[in-house]
């Protein structure tokens, strides 16, 4: 297995307000959508004492949200509302169902699959899907699949770290059945969740 050493965070150079400047001038010049937003005074608040997090919020500010955020949980939960639209608009395989939409999304960020057939395997552990056809569960394995691009031969998971973090945490917390089954089922692949 391999070993990922957690060093301290990098300094953080500069001002909070010099990198949300900086992330959402370079977001407004990819997306082509005007000048970048002023940076917000909240900014000072504990939620933002990662860069990450400063970036996210001039990401979503950037794409005309990120409004009255007070936590750092409501800004990566106003992350995956904006990352839900993508989902939902990745074409006919979407689910319909924003809460399923989240949970397969979920499941795959945190087991993985080695292949279409494992993955619609494992889409038994979703409650919505436990009995739904091989057919059903395949085309929901697809969908996933063409989400995200990486290293993994199916099912590359949301990113960053974070985010997939509480992705797993807030879709997954009250469903104990769901995590077990992940650890019984494939061993081979529970050093995914632990390597988020």
């Amino acid at each position: 297995m391999a070993l990922d050493v957690l060093d301290d965070l990098p300094a953080f150079e500069g001002s909070r307000q010099d990198l949300f400047l900086a992330a959402g001038g370079a977001f407004a010049l990819r997306d082509g959508t005007g000048p970048a937003p002023a940076p917000p005074e909240s900014l000072e608040g504990p939620t933002f004492a990662t860069p990450l997090l400063v970036v996210v919020k001039a990401y979503l500010a950037v794409h005309g949200s990120a409004g009255g955020t007070r936590s750092r949980s409501d800004l990566l939960e106003e992350l995956l509302r904006h990352e839900d639209r993508y989902w939902e608009a990745t074409g006919p395989g979407a689910p319909e169902d924003r809460v399923l939409r989240r949970r397969v999304v979920a499941l795959a960020t945190l087991a993985g699959a080695s292949s279409e057939a494992d993955a619609a395997d494992r889409l038994r552990l979703v409650p919505d899907l436990a009995d739904a056809s091989h057919e059903r569960r395949r085309a929901l394995a697809r969908w996933a699949d063409g989400l995200y691009r990486g290293p993994s031969a199916f099912w590359d998971p949301l990113e960053p770290d974070l985010v997939a973090e509480h992705l797993v945490a807030t879709t997954y917390h009250d469903l104990p059945e769901v995590l077990a089954g992940v650890l019984v089922d494939r061993p081979d692949l529970v050093t995914r969740p632990i390597g988020l």
